[in-house]
């Protein structure tokens, strides 16, 4: 009897061991596994200061904004530097020797910026460093090519550095004036030629013929004469000699009858010739015959391009400034 009591005391043991050391590996698990207390705690901690610090930062945020709209200033961050935006370039002026453009770029944190201007005579390569300004970021400065050649084709950009990174234009392009002079085909001719010709004011007869109305010498300007009965001789009323000259008939002086010569109007037309002063008589007078270009001063003129009064012109055959 006393033996099995103290078999049945050692299972009894043996179970509540067996029990304690399952309860015990429960508790672990759950105290110690991946969900387990300690790692539920470790995550509510996590969660509660990730949930302080976005909290934070909200209230900053908040007050940061608050200080802006009220006026009280507060400590702003720099933006993120990107480097200046691709330069703006517009054509300003040209001359024969020259090409002006204007060029402006902006940055976010607005430094102060370097432009260069390139140029070439190719679309595609050899272009050279032709001017280089600084400005401020969004303000515009003027950069200028100059000792170019006249009437030539340049292509050209505008680069931008802020001394850290750099940005570059589209290309353009522009001819430059030809000035209107420099044609080398002039020519000298000395002009017109001396000559004679015929005097225009006695159309060459050497002297001038004028007809003037004056008194009828018949009638001696009355428009009545004194007719001879016997030859029928026209006298005028002034005549006193009482015989005819002619046929020895007497004259009778209350015998008058209208003068023939002027039709009764005393007046008659005369012929007066006399020598051209123009021409001293000769009919001819001496001038200056025009050259093939018609001028009769000495000038150059260019074959070439059809110029004959001596214009100053260029190779392309104009007289102005131009670019076409």
């Amino acid at each position: 009897m006393e033996k099995n009591e103290r078999g049945i005391t050692l299972l009894t043991l043996a179970i509540t061991i067996l029990i304690i050391i399952i309860l015990a590996g429960v508790t672990i698990n759950a105290t110690l596994g991946d969900n387990g207390l300690l790692k539920q705690a470790q995550d509510a901690k996590d969660m509660a200061e990730s949930t302080t610090s976005e909290t934070e930062q909200k209230m900053d945020e908040v007050l940061h904004e608050y200080q802006n709209i009220m006026g009280g200033g507060g400590t702003e961050e720099p933006p993120e530097d990107t480097g200046p935006s691709v330069p703006t370039v517009t054509f300003v002026s040209k001359t024969t020797d020259s090409i002006t453009v204007q060029a402006n770029a902006t940055n976010t944190n607005e430094d102060s910026l370097t432009y260069t201007l390139y140029i070439s005579t190719s679309p595609s390569e050899n272009y050279t460093e032709a001017a280089t300004a600084v400005g401020n970021s969004g303000s515009n400065v003027n950069l200028t090519a100059s000792g170019l050649s006249q009437y030539t084709t340049y292509y050209y950009y505008v680069t931008v550095t802020d001394q850290i990174s750099n940005n570059q234009s589209i290309t353009a392009n522009q001819r430059t004036y030809c000035p209107g002079t420099g044609c080398t085909y002039m020519q000298y001719c000395k002009g017109g030629t001396t000559g004679l010709k015929y005097c225009s004011v006695c159309e060459g007869k050497g002297s001038i013929t004028e007809i003037v109305v004056g008194e009828c010498e018949t009638c001696a300007g009355t428009g009545r004469v004194i007719k001879c009965s016997g030859c029928s001789m026209n006298y005028p009323p002034s005549f006193n000699l009482g015989f005819c000259i002619n046929c020895s008939n007497r004259i009778d002086s209350s015998y008058t009858s209208q003068c023939s010569s002027c039709d009764g109007t005393g007046e008659e037309e005369k012929t007066t010739r006399y020598e051209c002063t123009n021409c001293d008589g000769e009919g001819t007078v001496e001038a200056i015959f025009p050259c093939s270009h018609n001028l009769t001063n000495a000038h150059n003129y260019c074959t070439t391009h059809g110029y004959s009064k001596g214009e100053q012109h260029c190779l392309h055959g104009k007289t102005s400034q131009h670019d076409n």
